[in-house]
Formats: C-alpha cells, structure tokens, sequence
C-alpha cells in the first residue's frame, strides 16, 4: 500500500465529491425533464410514455448513489476509521473500505483503472488523489529515484584533495652541487689543459721543470624559468583545495622543465645542459657492442682522467634494457661484476648508480662525475598570487604565477660523456 491514513481520508472527501457532482448532474437532468414534460402537457395536454420512462430512470439512478455512498458513510459513521492491529493493518483496512466502493463505480465511469505490472491504480476523474495497490516487495535504494526514474543521490562525500600527476623521484639539482648567485651575471674560469709536468732537480743548480696552466673565462646569466595562470577569486574561495593543486602541480611542471634544461639546454637564450656541454663518448675498443660495454668503458674513461663517475642518466626504457639481459640461452643473467652496490633498487655499475629520468631522449646516456657542474640560484622557486594584474581588479580575477632564475656552471666538461646507446644491444 502506498497511502497512509490521512490520504486514504482525502481521497475519501473525493470520492465524496464525485457522488455530489454525480447527484447534481442527475439533478440538472432531472430538472429539465421535468420542465420538458411540463411544456409538453401545457402544449396538447399529454405527457408521452417516453418522458415518463426518463423521469422514472433519473429517479433511479438518484436512489442508486445514494444507497451507494450511504453504505460507505454508515460504515464510518457506524465502525470508525479502523483501530484494531498495527498501523499497517490499520491502513490496509481503511484503504480496503474505499477500495470496495471504487470496484462497485468503476463500471459506472466515474473512476479510471489502469492496470500495472503487480498493482492496481484506481483514479478519481479530474480529481488529484489515487489509490494503489501494489504488491509488497524489499526496500533497496532503487526505490529512491530523482522523480524521472532515476536512481537519486542519497548521500555526497566529496574530497579536498586532488592527486597531482606523477613526478620523478629524482631531479638533475639532486646531482649537482649549489650555490647562490648574487648577481645576474657571473664569469667563471674553466681549466682547458697546461703544459709540462713537475720533475726531478738532479743537481744543484739545474734548472728546474717548468710547466703552465690554460684557462678560458666563461660567462653565465641567469635564465628564468617561469609560468602562470588565471582563476576567478571566486572559485579560490569555493572550492578548497585549488591553491594547493595549483601550487603543487605547478611546482613539479617547473621542476620537470629545470630537469629538460639542465640536461639538455642549447645555450641559446636558455641555460647550457649538461649533454651539449659533455665530450662525445667513443668506445676505447671497437669490439664493444653491448649496453653493458658501453657504460663500463664510460666510466673507466673517466677515472683514467681521475674524474670520480658518481652517477648514470639514462630514459626509463633503457633502464629496463638493462634489466631484462639475458644470456644466449634465455636466462636472465646479471653479471655480478657489473650490478655492485648493496642498495638493489638502485641499479648500480661497479657503484656508480642509475638514474632514470624522462627529460633524458630515449637512446641517450650520459656518464658524469656531478661534483664538476654547479647550479647557480639567483632566484629560488617562487610561487605567487597576484589580485592586480592586468583586469583582475574589474573581472575578479586571480593570477597563480610560479618561477625561478637559476645558471648552470660545467666547470670541467670533460667530467661528462654524452653516449649514443641506440643501437647497442643488451645481449652477449
């Protein structure tokens, strides 16, 4: 049942009303009938069989509705509104009186039936109250819809946070020494060779060995390194979480454009990377084909120069080339003298860790000593909401800006090898 007490007692004065309604149109026909027969004797002085008939059927039919919903009010008058069981019994029993009568009118036009997959539905003409009955079933939030059928919303959890997008767990600053600068221009200078060496004064008085030193001035400016962006003050104060997703996400963009310019910056109206300023690596034997070749002539080249190698870039991909090495057989085979180091998630050569990161071309490797290259800081990362810039004022408006100004010094670019790894293999 879908009608609670008082409903059932409203469509109750309705049915009510249809019966009144009823009674007066038969009331207005029976009035005319009347007159028509009155016009008709005063006419010819006959009244005819036919208007005898239809006055004796209106007066039938006035005697039916009233027997009809006596009946239902001598029941209320007599029994009440049902009080015995449960409020659901209560209710079945009352909606069951009104129902009786609605079966014994349908016939008669003065209520709509529409049949419905396990109900009834039993409507007043031109009224606004309806009676169902409608078989018993389980409560699920099916029942619950948006007034179109569709599942409602019940309740809402919404969350203050967003998760950022991924960021490597390494930057090229990690690898690099640093230091401030204090000016927007600075010139360094880089050692580029000599001449002579010391030797032994065999007698007194011999002259001794003479050797000189080459260095090249190098300049330096500071490069900026800056985005922004535009938010209404409304959707800052409305939704909780945007500044800090914007000055989150905005820092990592920064950084991961830092990472692709310190590695491989050209110089022009940008910062000088490490990769255009690293010498081109050449095999020291012909024979060597392998990835594993590669790096572990790379770094022998460096330490015969007495450059300390303390770190590999290479792409994330070519990492994985390393990882899948197999022998001519199909095993997977890591060479015991090549993977050293006793950390086993950083992948390590003779101790000279792996770094992987995205800002590197894939095919591409280099092998460094990063003691020999300095990131110079004239402005540290700098985030910053500005309300007066440009229309902010007029259109309330917010700008989110985000920036840094930083140099890169490659002191010794010999302590760097820049290695073409794209057509070597993994294999044996």
């Amino acid at each position: 049942m879908e009608m609670n007490e008082a409903q059932v007692a409203e469509l109750g004065k309705q049915v009510g009303a249809v019966a009144q309604k009823r009674m007066d149109d038969v009331q207005t026909a029976l009035e005319k009938q009347i007159k028509q027969i009155e016009e008709q004797y005063k006419a010819d002085g006959k009244i005819s069989a036919d208007a005898i008939k239809g006055l004796s059927d209106l007066q039938g039919t006035v005697k039916a509705i009233e027997d009809e919903f006596g009946q239902l009010k001598t029941r209320i008058n007599r029994d009440g509104l049902p009080t015995g069981g449960n409020g659901a019994e209560r209710q079945k029993a009352l909606e069951n009186l009104i129902y009786d009568q609605l079966k014994e009118l349908e016939a008669k036009g003065d209520f709509s039936q529409e049949n419905q997959t396990g109900s009834k539905r039993y409507a007043v003409k031109g009224g606004h109250a309806a009676l169902h009955q409608k078989a018993v079933g389980v409560f699920t939030s099916g029942n619950l819809t948006d007034g179109a059928s569709n599942p409602a919303v019940s309740a809402r959890d919404i969350r203050q946070t967003v998760v950022t997008n991924p960021s490597p767990s390494i930057h090229v600053r990690n690898l690099l020494n640093s230091s401030v600068m204090t000016q927007n221009y600075l010139e360094y200078p880089q050692f580029v060779g000599g001449e002579g060496e010391p030797g032994y004064q065999v007698n007194q008085g011999d002259t001794k060995a003479q050797i000189d030193y080459d260095f090249i001035m190098v300049p330096v400016r500071p490069r900026t390194i800056a985005a922004w962006t535009r938010v209404s003050r409304q959707a800052l104060n409305d939704i909780s979480w945007l500044a800090n997703f914007f000055s989150t996400q905005m820092m990592l963009d920064l950084l991961k454009k830092e990472d692709k310019e310190l590695l491989n910056g050209t110089g022009v109206n940008s910062i000088k990377g490490i990769i255009p300023s690293a010498a081109d690596y050449t095999p020291t034997d012909a024979g060597y084909n392998t990835l594993f070749e590669y790096l572990v002539d790379g770094i022998a080249q460096l330490e015969a120069k007495d450059y300390a190698a303390n770190g590999i870039v290479m792409h994330p991909l070519d990492y994985a080339r390393l990882l899948v090495y197999k022998t001519t057989t199909g095993e997977f085979n890591h060479p015991g003298l090549v993977f050293g180091g006793t950390d086993r998630s950083l992948l390590t050569f003779n101790g000279t860790p792996i770094y992987k990161l995205n800002q590197i071309a894939q095919g591409k490797a280099v092998v460094g000593d990063w003691n020999r290259a300095e990131l110079l800081i004239r402005e540290g990362i700098n985030f910053g909401l500005f309300y007066e810039d440009q229309d902010n004022v007029t259109k309330n408006l917010v700008t989110l800006r985000i920036e840094e100004e930083i140099a890169l010094a490659v002191y010794h670019p010999q302590a760097f090898l820049d290695m073409d790894i794209t057509a070597v293999t993994t294999g044996v």
